[in-house]
């Protein structure tokens, strides 16, 4: 019996300690396109904003998302190397793209390969991951 109450104690303790570090993540701010999912970055606790370059693609009549723009990082991110993954609503990953954050005020804008051609209809999530 002893030993069970130290197990659910120690089940309690371990569960409290995840709640409250998932309680101080930052999140992704969509302008216009799509949704967001939480970022753990340790050099900007507040989220950063997200916008998006399109094009007119008029082989599929559609607008194609060619760049996202990254903002409102804090100065701690810096010249950190940025990885940004666009997905459907089911999660599938539709484009990737990677670079430097730029020197804060600034904005960091990623380009989508040429072969990663997607509608801009069909980004429905947003991920970013901050290294460093």
């Amino acid at each position: 019996m002893k030993k069970a109450i130290i197990a659910v104690v120690a089940g309690l303790a371990v569960s409290a300690g995840v709640m409250a570090s998932a309680a101080t993540l930052g999140g992704v701010t969509p302008q216009s396109l799509g949704a967001s999912e939480a970022v753990v970055a340790s050099c900007d606790s507040d989220g950063v904003d997200v916008d998006y370059a399109t094009s007119w693609n008029s082989a599929s009549n559609n607008y194609q998302l060619d760049k996202v723009v990254i903002s409102g990082t804090d100065a701690a991110c810096d010249g950190l190397d940025i990885d940004v993954a666009v997905s459907n609503s089911t999660g599938s990953i539709k484009g990737e793209t990677t670079g430097t954050v730029a020197a804060n005020p600034g904005a960091t804008t990623l380009t989508f390969g040429s072969g990663q051609v997607m509608d801009s209809e069909d980004v429905d999530r947003v991920s970013i991951q901050i290294n460093g």
